[in-house]
């Protein structure tokens, strides 16, 4: 195995630094055009306020000019950054908006739990932001209307149900409800909705209401129609469906975002025309910057790799494809000591990262059986012990550097995406944790790509592996309904990618194997806390 020492050498090639000039003012002009964009941001201000539980929960107000105001309930696992664009269009009409993060989300404190669907508590949250926005608003409780969704929609449901808020109007999107028993009932981390005093009740304890509904998939309208039918009688109700988008979403469809303000407005006489051409300009901007930065890194990347690949290239070999076959056989017992693992981390009497979790110990447990792979057998020919040594590779400020500013990248483009980066310190024993996992596939992919002297198709085969349980995994997850969970294993591939082309760099910066391993795991970690759910 042959290794040379490259460091910044790109910056002594005009035109290639230009290029790289070019790329970063193009970054830095999109976050203009997103601030220009999106002006809603300049004057949000972030609130706290407790839930009768005593976490404290972070939320976003925006002032309005008018006498109404609207909370907005978010679903389960998706953080407020998803509802500034449906908070921005409510707040255009006029109204007062308000929107947080649930406990054990974005940057409220405590955990979900399942005691949230049995007892009051998601309902005493709405109630707790009632008297939040009441007081910031200066408006009486019921000038306040109320938008939730999914796990939100039933909260404020809930909430109307046991007589805690006496809304404007409500505004139910894709509520999680369900109103068949399954055979999965009687497992103990399942709660039979049809059981619940509160559901059966639905139909005497909801009355003078204007409820919308809103839904998205066939499964929704029909529990949609469902609720009609028993809110009916006693309320004004309105249905908006045959919306085809990903439930996930719901707050980010512009057609959603209609439906809201409609029925909203035909309450409050406020709804006017939405102006939706900013957000859609927003959200291809949006792609478009994370999109750059999959572009300054492959960039950077190409261009330190290039000249090595032109002088090494005699001594390059392709890989065969029993390799790959084998490779993959492996993720079957990561898999099951993965497993293991998360039934462990569930028993665990503290509150745990869900998503995160699951992707890290999955993602770990095959770095650990690949280690024992090659340290204890011969399963590459030039594999063993020396495998995990390299002397040539020596720095670690420079990855340190290089860190910290990949780490500013993805703040960044979290403010104005779908996630904050490393939100809260609750989450920092898990950090040290699913980081360490994390750091040893990354530090197993570092040696493929380098002792095995794989030619170029060969390495882009061995990421694959690596990539390939995370396209598998995301819709057969969505399959079966749990499209929350399925859009948290593709955003984990997203940023995986990222995070192996962020090691591809720290490998021709000769940064040392060890460091460049545990910064990839520690960058990789932060990106996966920052969304999903703390469950406990």
């Amino acid at each position: 195995m042959r290794m040379r020492k490259f460091g910044f050498k790109i910056l002594y090639n005009k035109k290639k630094l230009f290029i790289l000039i070019v790329l970063l003012v193009v970054f830095l002009c999109t976050n203009v055009a997103l601030f220009v964009l999106n002006p809603v941001q300049l004057y949000v201000e972030e609130i706290y306020f407790y839930d009768l539980n005593g976490n404290r929960m972070t939320g976003k107000y925006i002032k309005g000019s008018a006498d109404q105001a609207v909370i907005l309930a978010p679903d389960k696992g998706q953080d407020m950054s998803y509802y500034l664009s449906v908070a921005r269009v409510l707040n255009e009409q006029g109204y007062h908006v308000m929107f947080y993060d649930l406990p054990g989300q974005g940057r409220s404190q405590g955990a979900y739990t399942r005691s949230f669907y049995e007892d009051n508590s998601s309902a005493m949250q709405i109630y707790s932001a009632m008297l939040a926005l009441s007081q910031l608003s200066k408006l009486p409780p019921a000038n306040i209307h109320y938008v939730g969704h999914g796990f939100g929609a039933r909260a404020v449901l809930q909430a109307r149900a046991l007589d805690y808020i006496q809304p404007a109007s409500i505004t139910l999107i894709n509520t999680e409800i369900s109103f068949k028993s399954t055979i999965f009932d009687g497992l103990p981390i399942i709660v039979d909705d049809t059981q619940l005093p509160w559901i059966q009740n639905l139909n005497i304890s909801v009355v003078n209401t204007n409820v919308g509904l809103v839904s998205t998939t066939k499964a929704d309208a029909e529990n949609a129609v469902r609720l009609k039918e028993i809110l009916g009688e006693q309320n004004t109700v309105e249905l908006f469906d045959g919306l085809a988008i990903v439930e996930a979403y719901a707050p980010l469809d512009k057609d959603v975002m209609h439906a809201i303000v409609s029925h909203i407005g035909s309450v409050s006489s406020l709804g006017g025309e939405m102006n939706t051409t900013k957000m859609t300009i927003y959200n291809v901007v949006l792609i478009w910057m994370g999109v750059g930065v999959f572009v300054l890194l492959w960039f950077i990347r190409k261009t330190l790799e290039k000249r090595r690949e032109e002088e090494e290239k005699w001594y390059l070999v392709t890989l065969s494809w029993n390799f790959y076959f084998y490779k993959l056989l492996f993720w079957i017992p990561a898999v099951v000591i993965g497993a293991f693992g998360i039934l462990t981390m569930y028993l665990v009497p503290i509150a745990f990262p869900v998503q995160a979790g699951m992707i890290s110990l999955l993602f770990g447990c095959y770095g650990i059986v690949m280690l024992g792979v090659y340290t204890y057998s011969d399963f590459a020919n030039d594999a063993g012990a020396g495998m995990f040594q390299d002397t040539d590779r020596s720095s670690w400020l420079t990855g340190v550097i290089i860190f910290i500013i990949a780490y500013i990248l993805l703040k960044i483009f979290g403010y104005y995406g779908l996630y904050y980066m490393f939100p809260f310190g609750q989450r920092w024993i898990w950090l040290l944790i699913f980081a360490g996992f994390n750091s040893i596939p990354f530090l197993i992919l570092d040696r493929e790509l380098i002792v095995l002297d794989a030619d170029r198709i060969s390495k882009v085969k061995i990421v694959a592996v690596y990539i390939l349980p995370f396209v598998i995994a995301a819709p057969f997850l969505a399959l079966l309904g749990l499209q929350a969970l399925a859009m948290g294993v593709f955003m984990g591939m997203v940023g995986l990618v990222a995070v192996i082309l962020f090691g591809r760099i720290l490998e021709e910066l000769d940064v040392q194997i060890i460091v460049a391993a545990t910064l990839q795991g520690v960058l990789f970690t932060m990106y996966l806390l920052s969304f999903g759910i703390m469950l406990n």
